[in-house]
């Protein structure tokens, strides 16, 4: 029997929903269920998306929003995720990428033209910081559980995009 409230759905089914749901978002629309370098598979996806909304005439606030939704999203997705089936609460499972979309968006907000140049330039950026860690993204990745899943990337995001940034300024 149904409760008026829920929809038509049972709890097991609402469970279940938010399960496929939360790994759907978690694995960066399953970008990141790549064989080989899932995290610069997720990278390029996200570059995907970002483009293919730039391109359709998204503009830069909706852009922002859009970023702000993903990391939003990802937080939420990747704590069920990783509370689900990562009995290691320390590690960032390779799977998840949302966290590479959320560093990518943040650094694309910095391309001002369209152009493979730039956008390639923010990619190769973002995955620098991402993979080597430096300064305040060592210490992020250094938390536990979703903080350290989804920060590090976030500054990474940051610091490509000043990088990207600054050097739009000097060329």
């Amino acid at each position: 029997m149904h409760n008026e409230n829920d929809g038509g759905l049972g709890q097991q089914q609402r469970r279940k929903l938010r399960v496929k749901i939360s790994e759907l978002i978690a694995t960066g629309f399953l970008s990141g269920r790549a064989p080989v370098a899932p995290g610069t598979v997720g990278s390029i996806a996200a570059c995907l998306l970002w483009l293919l909304l730039k391109i359709s005439g998204a503009t830069f606030a909706t852009l922002c929003i859009v970023t702000g939704c993903i990391i939003l999203a990802g937080w939420w997705a990747t704590e069920h995720y990783v509370a689900r089936n990562n009995t290691d609460k320390q590690s960032d499972p390779s799977e998840v990428v949302i966290d590479e979309w959320a560093g990518m968006w943040i650094t694309l907000l910095g391309v001002q033209e369209l152009g493979v140049i730039e956008i390639t330039l923010a990619f190769m950026l973002f995955r620098l910081f991402d993979i080597s860690k430096p300064w305040i993204v060592g210490k992020c990745d250094r938390m536990h559980g979703t903080k350290g899943i989804m920060l590090d990337d976030i500054a990474a995001g940051f610091i490509a995009l000043l990088c990207l940034m600054v050097g739009q300024s000097l060329f």
